[in-house]
């Protein structure tokens, strides 16, 4: 069962990723687009897929919530380079006035496991 196939993430629609896999020409598969193709395809973790479409809902709604801050931490736990979470998990923190004191802490804890994470800095 997936992580985010609870009521708590049913209001959203999660937003996949367009690399551009499906906007070339294929009359054979049906289907049509442009006639380009993507330079390449990254094999993301479905983990991963699955938490960055759901990013990308609440990104796009610029909803600062509790879940949406719990789901910046599983995207920054499953690549802590993402620097685009990172900024949006700053205005989740701002927005919903939480201890940066407590931020810190796992920062600094994440910091110590990532010691090139840039992103962090």
């Amino acid at each position: 069962m997936s992580k985010y196939s609870t009521p708590t993430w049913a209001s959203i629609t999660p937003i996949p990723l367009d690399d551009g896999s499906t906007h070339y020409d294929n009359e054979s598969e049906g289907v049509s687009g442009n006639g380009t193709y993507p330079l390449a395809t990254i094999a993301y973790a479905p983990e991963y897929e699955e938490a960055t479409s759901y990013l990308r809902a609440v990104m796009a709604a610029n909803e600062m919530s509790e879940r949406a801050l719990e789901l910046t931490e599983d995207v920054i736990l499953m690549n802590p380079a993402h620097y685009t979470v990172w900024l949006y998990r700053a205005k989740i923190l701002m927005a919903l006035e939480k201890d940066l004191n407590k931020e810190l802490e796992w920062v600094n804890k994440l910091a110590l496991q990532c010691l090139k994470n840039y992103q962090i800095w």
